[in-house]
């Protein structure tokens, strides 16, 4: 039940936060499924192009939601339909762009477990901060990336730990000037709750595991 309710104020969240607004702009990133919490946070973000002769190599860069450099102009003009609304990757990016990702999460109340073995992680129990270094992508699909996901994660209960992994992006989707990302992250050494704790403890796990998230820029 609180995980639906979570879930629910989340989504009505990211439906506000994607609201196109002149001259807003932040990010968001909502991770889920991860073992022991969910994990919210704002990311830092900057798309590099590797055209020399480009006027603009950069694109879309942002510090915790701040933006740092204006978003690049619609490459076609915003209509009814999604096709007429749809931005498509900026040309000065090229075909292959470098993604310099990174973000810092906190966890949200969710119970890991069940029945005894029943562990809460809420507000704040748990952060995390990522860097990400990717490259970037596009083909007939869509755009896409593919790279690394270095986490330091922390919290009041239990000793900080590294985690390392893959992390691929397979969709990026570009409308009403609003960027949604989906990210999938591939731990050969996955998280794990510590058996028996009381406040829930964090730690690396053994076993291979992956997390979805869904980030939203605008």
């Amino acid at each position: 039940m609180l995980k639906r309710g979570v879930c629910t104020i989340l989504a009505g969240a990211v439906m506000v936060l994607a609201t196109p607004r002149t001259g807003s702009a932040g990010i968001g990133e909502w991770i889920w499924e991860m073992s022991g919490p969910s994990m919210i946070g704002l990311t830092t973000g900057c798309s590099v192009g590797f055209k020399k002769n480009s006027a603009s190599r950069v694109d879309r860069c942002s510090v915790f939601g701040i933006p740092i450099k204006p978003r690049s102009p619609l490459s076609t003009p915003v209509g009814t339909l999604l096709s007429d609304a749809m931005e498509t990757v900026p040309t000065s990016l090229g075909k292959i762009w470098l993604v310099l990702d990174g973000g810092a999460y906190f966890s949200l109340p969710k119970n890991s477990g069940e029945d005894e073995n029943e562990k809460d992680f809420g507000f704040f129990h748990t952060g995390m901060g990522t860097v990400d270094p990717m490259i970037g992508f596009k083909s007939a699909l869509g755009e896409h990336a593919v790279g690394m996901t270095a986490n330091f994660v922390f919290g009041k209960e239990f000793a900080a730990f590294k985690n390392f992994g893959v992390k691929v992006r397979p969709i990026s989707l570009r409308w009403h000037r609003v960027i949604w990302e989906w990210n999938i992250r591939l731990y050969p050494n996955g998280f794990d709750v510590v058996a028996g704790s009381d406040p829930a403890e964090l730690k690396k796990g053994d076993g291979f595991e992956w997390v979805n998230a869904i980030a939203v820029i605008f």
